[in-house]
C-alpha cells in the first residue's frame, strides 16, 4: 500500500489557529476494517511554539474532504476500561454532566509513521474506541491496556485549514488510498493534548498533555441544510427593542460546530445615538429564531488567545452577569454587503464560543487580530418583520 500524503500540507509547514502558531512534525495514516474492507486516514502531528501539540485529520469520504480536531479532556465521571468495552451503539455515556449516545464502536491500528508521531505512538498499535454524540457534544473514548482516553472534537471547514497554513485551494482528494464512505466512521489516531477551539474548530489550550493512545473517529457525515432566503434588506430602518435601528450590512456566514453545519443571516444594526447591535437569524441548529445582541464587556477582559483556552462549562462573566459556555464553533464569511456595495470579505474565518445565563445568552468573537463580546435575548418573529418589514428603506 502507498500511504504517501494525500494533502498539500507537508511536515515542517507553519501556520497560525486561533491564535497559535503551530508547525507539522508529522503525520500519521491510521487504518480500519469494516465489513472486509480497509479504510485509511490521515493524521498530522502539529506542535505549538509552547511544545504542545495537537492532532489534525484529514479523509475523504463521499461528501468530499474532512478535516477534524480533537482534544484530551479529564472527564468529570471517568470511565473504566471495562466500562468502555461494554459499550454498544445507542448506549448512553456520561463523562461530563451531559449524556449522550453512543453512535460508533470500533478499532484502529497506526500503518505508517512520517516525521514525528504523538508521544507513544508506533507502528502497529492497535486501539478500541467508541464516538458519543449528537449535536455539538461530540466525545471520543479510547483504550489500549488498562488506559482510557477522552477527547472532544470538531469538523472544520476545509477553508479554515487551507487559510491557516496558506495551502491551495480546494484542498486535493484522497487518490491512493481508499476513502471511507460517509455513512461510517472516521477519525482516529493520538491526540497528544490539544489545542485549539473544542473548536471546533477548536482549541482547548488548557487541555494539552501528552497521550500514546489511539484517538477518536467521526460519526455519520454532516448534512448541511439550505440556506434561508434573507428576510430583510440592507438599508431597512424600524423600532426593535424600543430602539430605531438601521441595518447597515448583512453577512452570511457558515457555521461549523461538533457534528453541525449551517448558514447564519448576521445584521448589524446602529442607531442615530452612535450605538451599535447585531441580530442573528439561526442561532444554533435548534434555535433558529432571532436575537437581537449588544456590545458587551467581560470582566475581566480576555485575549483571543485567552478566549481559545476556554471549553464548555466554563464561567464568563460579561457586564456584571455570570454565563456559562455551551456551545463552540467556528464561521466562515460566505457574503457580505453594505448600504452601498458588496463587501471583500468571502473566507474571512473566526472562532466563537456561546455562554447562556438563564434565557439571555453571550456570544464571543475573535479572530487573531481582536475580540468582541455580544450579550442579549431572543426576540419574536414578529417583532423583527414589524420593525424592518421586506422593503429597504430610501438611502438618504
Amino acid at each position: 500500500m502507498d500511504f504517501q500524503n494525500p494533502t498539500p500540507l507537508k511536515l515542517g509547514a507553519t501556520g497560525t489557529l486561533a491564535g497559535r502558531r503551530f508547525r507539522v512534525v508529522g503525520r500519521v495514516v491510521m487504518g480500519v476494517e469494516e465489513d472486509g474492507e480497509s479504510y485509511f486516514w490521515n493524521e498530522f502531528n502539529v506542535v505549538d511554539d509552547g511544545g504542545h501539540s495537537a492532532t489534525l485529520v484529514f479523509e475523504t469520504t463521499e461528501n468530499g474532504v474532512e478535516w477534524r480536531l480533537f482534544t484530551l479532556f479529564e472527564p468529570t465521571n471517568p470511565i473504566s476500561v471495562q466500562e468502555a468495552a461494554t459499550k454498544r451503539v445507542g448506549d448512553s455515556v456520561n463523562l461530563d454532566g451531559r449524556p449522550c449516545s453512543v453512535t460508533l464502536v470500533s478499532q484502529s491500528c497506526v500503518d505508517f509513521i512520517e516525521g514525528q508521531a504523538p508521544e507513544g505512538v508506533e507502528l502497529g498499535d492497535v486501539a478500541n474506541y467508541f464516538n458519543a454524540g449528537p449535536g455539538n457534544h461530540q466525545i471520543v473514548v479510547s483504550w489500549t491496556g488498562n488506559e482510557v482516553e477522552c477527547y472532544r472534537g470538531i469538523d472544520l471547514p476545509a477553508g479554515v485549514v487551507s487559510n491557516a497554513f496558506g495551502l491551495p485551494k480546494p484542498v486535493p482528494s484522497v487518490t491512493a488510498i481508499p476513502t471511507r464512505p460517509n455513512n461510517s466512521s472516521g477519525i482516529s489516531g493520538t491526540v497528544t493534548s490539544v489545542a485549539m477551539f473544542a473548536l471546533y474548530v477548536w482549541f482547548s489550550i488548557g487541555d494539552f498533555s501528552c497521550s500514546g493512545n489511539r484517538a477518536p473517529r467521526r460519526a455519520a457525515a454532516i448534512v448541511k441544510p439550505p440556506t434561508p432566503v434573507s428576510p430583510l434588506f440592507v438599508g431597512a430602518e424600524g423600532m426593535l427593542a424600543g430602539k430605531i435601528w438601521r441595518i447597515r450590512k448583512h453577512t452570511v456566514v457558515e457555521i461549523t460546530a461538533p457534528r453541525a453545519r449551517f448558514d447564519r443571516h448576521e445584521y448589524q444594526l446602529a442607531a442615530a445615538d452612535g450605538s451599535t447591535a447585531v441580530l442573528l437569524h439561526w442561532l444554533t441548529p435548534n434555535e433558529r429564531d432571532w436575537h437581537l445582541l449588544l456590545r458587551a464587556q467581560a470582566e475581566p477582559e480576555l485575549t483571543p488567545q485567552q478566549a481559545a483556552t476556554r471549553k464548555p462549562g466554563d464561567a464568563l462573566t460579561v457586564d456584571g452577569r455570570t454565563a456559562r459556555i455551551a456551545d463552540l464553533y467556528v464561521s466562515r464569511v460566505q457574503f457580505a454587503e453594505d448600504t452601498t456595495t458588496l463587501l471583500e470579505e468571502n473566507g474571512v474565518v473566526a472562532f466563537h464560543f456561546l455562554a447562556r445565563a438563564g434565557k439571555e445568552i453571550v456570544v464571543v468573537d475573535w479572530t487573531e487580530r481582536g475580540i468582541q463580546f455580544l450579550r442579549g435575548r431572543s426576540v419574536r418573529k414578529s417583532e423583527v418583520e414589524a420593525a424592518f418589514l421586506r422593503t429597504p428603506a430610501k438611502t438618504k
